[in-house]
């Protein structure tokens, strides 16, 4: 099954997502369920998570069709340990929500060496992150999202992307996803189906 959305707005309580995705005949959407330009959220009361799961089932969203987004400022390939710890508990932290809201991916962007350590031990930070936050959680996918590798952050190159998957020990809870804007910025031309052939190909 193909699904079609796009990325809306929660503001005024998560169950408005579903009912915005639902608005513009959308068949999945992506949503942040915190605000993503702040390290902290209040806590999932109970009604908010009953709001959004009622939203979801009225408007016949499964977990399938929603792929919340992680806050901006998590960097879980961070080169300084204070500050990595900090992005770590935030991801746990959206994990966690996923896991209340009964959804069973989060869609985030690698991180970033910030030009202080190589891209290797970076990555494998990352894939440590991920470990750490799968340990602690259950029926969520972490799925890493392709950069267009603006600045020091990697996941521009595929192969930053299978040397993450490589680090994860539990690959039945780790995915990927094409953002083809992202992919074209890097430098991979996906224009045609005999473009995207040679690119895959050539991995």
């Amino acid at each position: 099954m193909k699904y079609i959305g796009a990325h809306v707005s929660a503001a005024g309580g998560l169950a408005n997502a579903a009912i915005r995705a639902a608005e513009i005949e959308a068949t999945a959407f992506a949503l942040f369920t915190k605000n993503q330009r702040q390290w902290r959220a209040a806590p999932l009361t109970t009604e908010i998570i009953d709001d959004f799961k009622s939203a979801c089932e009225k408007y016949h969203y499964t977990s399938a069709q929603i792929l919340p987004h992680d806050s901006y400022l998590i960097n879980l390939g961070h080169p300084v340990s204070d500050a990595l710890e900090k992005s770590r508990d935030a991801f746990l932290d959206e994990m966690q929500r996923c896991e209340q809201l009964g959804l069973s991916l989060l869609n985030f962007h690698p991180g970033s060496h910030l030009m202080q350590i190589p891209e290797d031990e970076c990555l494998a930070r990352i894939a440590e992150s991920i470990n750490i936050a799968l340990a602690q959680t259950q029926g969520v996918t972490a799925v890493i999202e392709n950069t267009a590798g603006q600045g020091s952050n990697l996941g521009f190159k595929f192969e930053h992307l299978a040397a993450i998957i490589d680090g994860v020990e539990d690959k039945s809870r780790v995915g990927v996803c094409i953002d083809t804007c992202h992919a074209f910025a890097a430098g991979y031309d996906l224009r045609s189906v005999e473009e995207c052939e040679k690119t895959f190909c050539g991995i």
